[in-house]
Formats: C-alpha cells, structure tokens, sequence
C-alpha cells in the first residue's frame, strides 16, 4: 500500500465533476481523496476547464491556472449527409480517398456501429495489406482465441484497426501499437468513446461519424460541445502533425458546435456535501434520512461501511433493498432448484441492472459455466441452443459480460443481495447454492481473492497464462515494481509457454 506520494498526476479530472446518476464518479472521488491526501504535491489535468466550483472546501486547495494554448493547430470540415447510411459511405470515401495512408481516427457511438461498417463496407474492400509477422500471429491467436469471423480480424486484414471498451485490456494495447507505429501500415483507427476516456493516440484526422453516445439506431446522446471539441483535440502532436483536422458528418438535424461553448465549470463531488460522500466520510448524521432508512431495516452505518462501502450509491443500495424484499421468493425458489440460468433472470431484477434482455441470461449462465475457458469454446455452447444470433454479436455480448458486467456490476449487487440473506439468516442451502453457483465461480474468474493474480491481469495478462506465469515468479511480490522486475528477471523460464497477448505485454515492460 502507498504511505507517501511525492508527486500525484490526476490527467481528465473533469470526471470527478458531481454526477448523482453514475456509481464511478463516487468512486473516483473518493479515490482522489484518499491519494491526494497522501501527496506532498499533485497536478490536475483537464481540458476546456473554465473554472472549479468551491475550491477552497478542499483539504488541499490546488492553484487554478487557466490556459487556451495549444502546440498544434485543430481544423475542423464538415460534411452534409442525409443519413446514417450516408454517413458510412462518406466516411468510406474519406478512408479510401483523401485520408488514405494517413493516421485517422474514425469515431462512431458504439461498438455495433462499428462492427456494421467492418461488415457492411470494410470487408467488402478489395485492397489488403502486406501484414506484419506479429499481426499474422495476433489474428492466428484470435481466430482460435475468439473466432475466425470476428469483425476486429476482417477489419485488421483490411488495415484497419479496432478500439473500443468491450475488448480485453491486453487486446486493445496491442491493437493501439499498431495505430501507433508510423511504419506498421495501420493507418485508420476505429474507435467508440474510449477516446472521450483519454486514449493517448498519434493522429492527424479525426473523422466524427455520429457526435452522439450509445448506438445510432437507438438515439442516443447527443454530445456537449466539450466532447466534441475534446474529441477534436485528439489530433495532431507536436513534431509530427503541427495541425489536426476533424470532419464532422453531419445532418440537417445533428447539433451545431461553437469552441466558445465548450469550456466549463466544474465541482468535485468531495466539495459538494453530498449523502454519498458524508456516508464515506463518517458524515451520515448530516442526513437524518439515511440513519433513518438503515435504522429501519436493521443495518447500522458501520455495517452499511463495511458491507456495503464506495461501489454504489446510497439511492442504488435502496433500490436493490427494495426489490430484495419485494422479490426475494423468486430468487430462493429458484436457488433451491440449482437453477443458475432463473438465478441470475431472478438476480438482474434485484440488482436494478436495468437489463430484461433474456439472451443475456442465458450467456451469463455460459460464461459463469464455461469459467476460464475461452471465448471461442462459450461460442460453440451456445450455437447449441442458439444458431442465429450473428457471430460479432455473440462476441460483443460474451466481451461485456466477461469484461466488465461480471466483475463490476453483477458481482458487486450480488455481494450486497448475499448481505441481505445473511440479515434474515436465509437457509444455509440456499447460501451456499448462491456462493457456489454466482460468488465463487466470479472470483475465481478475476482472482478476487489473489492480490498477486489479479495485478497480472491488471498488466493485461491473457487469463490462461497467469497461473503459468505464478508458477515460475511466485506469488509473494509485494507492489507492481516488484511483479515486473520478477517478470523481466525469469522471463526466459516461461515465456516461451504464454499466448501471443501475453507475450506483447512481457515485451512491452523490457
């Protein structure tokens, strides 16, 4: 654990702004407090940051310093379109036109949208590119990995490559370097929001093909004028492209964008005085509802601490109460018959997932089957029972359930539903069926119960690699300095045995 920090560096810290609807802006808080607190000094990073709102109510109240300079130049092009189809075949023109061997990001929604345009024009393409070595070996590894038809390999024999949230850390790094070597012949990058994240990437264009959020055909959101210029800024980099430019594919009926709009004033949730933030600060008194509700359901604020912590709000934490207590019947009806396909339809309504989709039950079921077994194997399972769902949909749909949904939402909700059987004292059967069939086989799956584990899949480590790896450096390193120079020191005694993801982020720490 870190004790001290000399300096901290806290790069997009426009994401502690307050957001009551989102669960990770209160985790980022608090994450900032704790670090903070521990640095002699730190820097905040941001753009287009006119302003933070109650500086002083920090512990540690930072110097603003606003500037509009930038070393490289952002133009910006718009281009009319009539539609979304319109937009794919201006953005192919772009690609295979002016912006041909020129790094480009391209921009869509979502990840669906992507995998339309591979699809739909990409693969249609005649032109392939005389592919590198490694990245014969990556679509190799990922053709038995993942499956020969998935849309990242199309796009990547075609020269273009693919990032988004729903890939594997190890995946999107490699993929990156790609787009990131002048040389490598991967000159157009096709990416969702991750850029929004702050992706650091080496482009001279930007194509925007929707300035929205979430998939095209749902709506979605359209973007503030400080995504889209943040968006924009992603061209460009001092001694290699002095000015950047961005074409905007544009509708009637899409938004307008004016860069004087796009600078604004922020507020840390840590300043605000917020119930979720008193809760974690030891402040619950200050809202008598709180002590309130907990006193009425038997739970103490210390039991609510450390039961329930940082990961959700205290408004989710009462919902998932509710519709325990409303719905629990169903969940042990159905815990008692060993049935974890009704154990996780009847767990989704008690979390709030706010997910009906019965599909995804029946792939939870088979990614918490199938546990460390690749995503390929979970393919064949399901085509059993199901041979119609396209192949790049049954990735995309297995990728965010074992990348994100399990671990951080599903886990978490779970963890708290299992509290609750424990306050009631639930039969013991339907406990341990709860722990066997859910909790176990979760953290198992992301070493939730191995420090050591778990930071090499943090490195981005391919899961059935790990125990290769564990085996030879063990497993009593103490901080990720130590974890790599052990991994640098022994690499000879098992780099030979790691799959083609693995071996990139060994090579990468040399």
């Amino acid at each position: 654990r870190l004790t001290n920090i000399d300096f901290l560096v806290v790069d997009e810290v426009y994401k502690l702004d307050v957001n009551l609807n989102d669960d990770r802006t209160l985790i980022l808080n608090m994450a900032y407090q704790v670090l903070a607190h521990k640095s002699k000094k730190y820097i905040l990073l941001a753009p287009f940051i006119s302003g933070v709102s109650n500086i002083d109510r920090l512990e540690k109240k930072p110097l603003f310093v606003c500037s509009e300079f930038s070393p490289v130049i952002n133009q910006e092009i718009i281009i009319d379109v009539v539609d979304d189809k319109h937009r794919f075949f201006e953005c192919q023109k772009l690609l295979t036109g002016k912006l041909k061997g020129k790094k480009t990001l391209v921009y869509f929604p979502s990840p669906s949208e992507i995998n339309k345009y591979i699809n739909e024009y990409i693969n249609l393409e005649n032109d392939k590119i005389e592919m590198t070595d490694d990245a014969l070996d990556f679509i190799d590894w990922a053709s038995k990995e993942i499956h020969e038809e998935w849309s990242v390999i199309k796009a990547l024999k075609k020269g273009y490559v693919v990032h988004h949230g729903q890939l594997s850390p190890g995946i999107r790094d490699y993929l990156l370097s790609l787009f990131n070597n002048q040389n490598s012949g991967f000159d157009h990058l096709l990416c969702t929001s991750t850029l929004l994240e702050g992706v650091n990437t080496i482009a001279e264009n930007i194509i925007i093909v929707k300035a929205r959020k979430i998939a095209m055909n749902r709506g979605g959101i359209n973007f503030l004028p400080f995504d889209y210029y943040n968006l924009i800024g992603r061209t460009g980099r001092l001694g290699l492209y002095i000015k950047g430019y961005a074409y905007y594919l544009k509708s009637k009926n899409d938004q307008d964008y004016d860069i004087k709009d796009a600078s604004m004033t922020i507020s840390f949730e840590l300043t605000e005085n917020t119930k979720d933030i008193d809760i974690q600060l030891n402040k619950a008194n200050n809202h008598p509802e709180v002590i309130q509700y907990l006193s009425s359901i038997n739970i103490s604020i210390d039991e609510y601490n450390t039961k329930i912590g940082s990961p959700i709000r205290f408004e989710t934490f009462k919902s998932i109460h509710n519709n325990f207590e409303n719905q629990k019947n169903k969940l042990y009806i159905s815990l008692g018959n060993n049935n974890r396909y009704e154990i996780v339809q009847n767990l989704n309504n008690l979390i709030a997932a706010n997910n009906s989709d019965k599909q995804r039950f029946s792939y939870v079921n088979s990614v918490l089957s199938a546990r460390n077994k690749n995503i390929k194997s979970i393919i064949e399972n399901i085509r059993t029972y199901d041979k119609t769902t396209p192949i790049d949909n049954m990735v995309s749909t297995i990728m965010k359930i074992k990348n994100g949904y399990l671990e951080h939402k599903l886990y978490t909700r779970a963890k708290i539903i299992s509290f609750f059987m424990e306050k009631e004292s639930a039969p013991s059967d339907l406990m341990d069926n709860f722990n066997h069939l859910i909790l176990k086989p979760i953290e198992e799956m992301y070493y939730l119960n191995s420090s050591a584990k778990k930071m090499l899949k943090s490195l981005g480590i391919y899961d059935s690699d790990i125990d290769k790896i564990i085996n030879i450096i063990g497993d009593d390193y103490k901080d990720m300095n130590e974890l790599k120079s052990r991994l640098i020191e022994l690499k000879t005694h098992y780099y030979h045995s790691l799959s083609f993801i693995s071996k990139f982020i060994i090579n990468t720490l040399m």
